[in-house]
């Protein structure tokens, strides 16, 4: 199931207004562009699985299942998190339970890097 399937969008119907209206303001945020740049740097198993998922695809068109195996995009390039956000976003909005590992990850991935605490570099002196 994809995000911008049927039975999401019926989930969506059962969510408070505050909830669609920001479903409504990523849409105007993010626009649906298929991706075709670099999904992951690294070779391993996981990413090479990522990498196969979302090649060639919007981040509408992104299953759920996918985003719930991976439950991050900390993996990806600079590039494909900035396209593929989105759909961790309104995955994460479809369960906000402090169960939910796709919450905490997208969070996660949006906090800064403690080496650029107050944009300066850290050292390990």
């Amino acid at each position: 199931m994809a995000v911008g399937t049927n039975s999401h969008l019926l989930a969506v119907a059962r969510q408070p207004v505050a909830a669609q209206q920001l479903r409504n303001q990523i849409r105007l945020a993010f626009p649906v562009t298929q991706f075709d740049g670099p999904i992951t740097s690294c070779d391993c198993e996981e990413c090479t699985g990522i990498r196969e998922e979302l090649r060639h695809k919007r981040w509408d068109e992104v299953p759920v299942t996918s985003l719930d195996l991976t439950c991050s995009p900390t993996l990806l390039t600079p590039e494909a998190f900035n396209a593929f956000l989105p759909a961790y976003l309104f995955r994460a909005l479809d369960d906000l339970s402090r169960h939910s590992v796709v919450v905490e990850f997208t969070v996660y991935s949006l906090c800064p890097n403690d080496s650029h605490k107050n944009g300066q570099e850290a050292h390990d002196w």
